[in-house]
């Protein structure tokens, strides 16, 4: 398809590295390489194939400068190119009998039928708000005339709106203009935390900043982005078993009772997510150690807090499995492969033929099986291994 009906047509010449605050389809729509010009086109042809009825809301949420619109519309488009390549035939938002509510295709070959419905599990509205503040202050002090020095920084205290990056990048030039990079590179070899520090407290923000001497060889270098080294930052949980699970419930309990199998596939966007760990206990219950003070022996347990399990027993059964994957994107959605975990007590089984790995417990035995994928992600989807390059991505960087 005309990459032109997705992004701009246009000569690109930037291949500078994404800034902080920069949305990745405006990053994706303006750098220039080959890398990229695969990526642009393999997502325009996906596009492409979608149902025309679909084009225009996923197209609005690919441009749309919000990431988490473009993760979700994304994550529509590879679970669509995946499953039409593997020969189903796919209904956008089919009628299911008993509810209002539509999952995203329904999914039809001659061995087998299905409803999917694809979610994107990721940071929720005002923690994306928060990273967009953040990153408002790492690209002002990317654009900071820093020509002796790296600056480290930690946030300590976060306002409710973005900082004046005019005032920052003022106060920062004047401070730094003041300082020796000779007798910083001295104080350095004592450790540090003897460099220079400043604080920058404005508009509820709290800033601590270090300046960190360049080598000789390097000062007055144009194009070298100051920010060095981030402090610890904002304390936060992990992200948890109990987040993918109750984000997998509420699409679970969008549905009574679906006359075909109901297959969730859900894209994790988080840096923690484990695929057994967090899966498992997302579906089956956390892990837990069960102590009996009689015997002084312990065994581990999962607690009954699934989404497939509860104290009174199953639950979930309408959810036949779930296809779930940690972070896809535009450009480096080959990095991971989807696994298929099969709910044990479905009221409709989902049929074993999607080809990527699978899991499913043996209740008789209380054992998880294994399946392997029948086929790689880039053989499911038609790309080259290794696509989109081989060329580096910013080859400059």
């Amino acid at each position: 398809m005309d990459p032109g009906v997705v992004f701009d047509d246009i000569d690109r010449v930037d291949s500078s590295p994404s800034k902080h605050a920069e949305p990745a389809f405006v990053f994706l729509n303006r750098v220039a390489g080959p890398f990229w010009d695969r990526t642009r086109s393999t997502v325009s042809d996906w596009f492409g194939r979608l149902p025309v009825d679909m084009q225009p809301d996923v197209l609005g949420r690919l441009r749309s400068g919000d990431d988490r619109q473009l993760s979700g519309a994304f994550w529509e488009m590879y679970v669509h190119e995946a499953l039409s390549r593997e020969g189903f035939d796919l209904v956008p938002h089919p009628v299911v009998p008993g509810t209002q509510s539509r999952p995203d295709f329904a999914a039809t070959r001659i061995d087998a039928s299905f409803y999917v419905e694809a979610t994107v599990i990721g940071e929720s509205a005002a923690e994306a708000a928060a990273d967009r503040r953040r990153n408002v202050i790492y690209d002002s002090l990317n654009a900071v005339d820093s020509p002796n020095f790296f600056l480290g920084l930690e946030v300590e205290a976060e306002g409710a709106t973005s900082p004046s990056a005019r005032r920052l990048r003022t106060d920062l030039e004047h401070w730094l203009g003041n300082l020796d990079p000779d007798k910083a590179t001295e104080a350095m070899k004592s450790g540090l935390d003897l460099l220079p520090t400043f604080r920058w407290d404005a508009e509820g923000w709290t800033v601590s900043f270090r300046a960190i001497p360049k080598n000789e060889d390097s000062r007055g270098k144009p194009g070298v982005r100051p920010l060095g080294m981030f402090g610890p930052g904002r304390a936060a949980a992990v992200y948890d078993v109990g987040q993918v699970r109750s984000d997998l419930g509420e699409k679970a309990g969008k549905y009574d009772r679906p006359d075909l199998p109901f297959l969730i596939a859900a894209s994790v966007e988080s840096p923690f997510f484990d695929a057994e760990h967090t899966t498992s206990g997302a579906l089956f219950g956390r892990e837990a150690v069960q102590f009996d003070p009689d015997s002084m022996e312990s065994r581990s347990i999962r607690t009954p807090d699934g989404l497939w399990t509860s104290p009174s027993g199953p639950r979930n059964t309408r959810v036949s499995a779930v296809l779930i994957v940690q972070n896809v994107s535009p450009w480096h959605f080959l990095h991971r492969e989807p696994i298929v975990w099969n709910n044990p007590w479905a009221a409709l089984p989902l049929p074993d033929v999607l080809p990527w790995e699978a899991r499913k417990v043996d209740l008789g035995h209380g054992t998880l099986v294994k399946r392997d994928a029948t086929r790689r992600a880039h053989e499911v989807l038609g790309v080259p291994e290794g696509w989109p390059g081989p060329e580096d991505p910013i080859p400059d960087a």
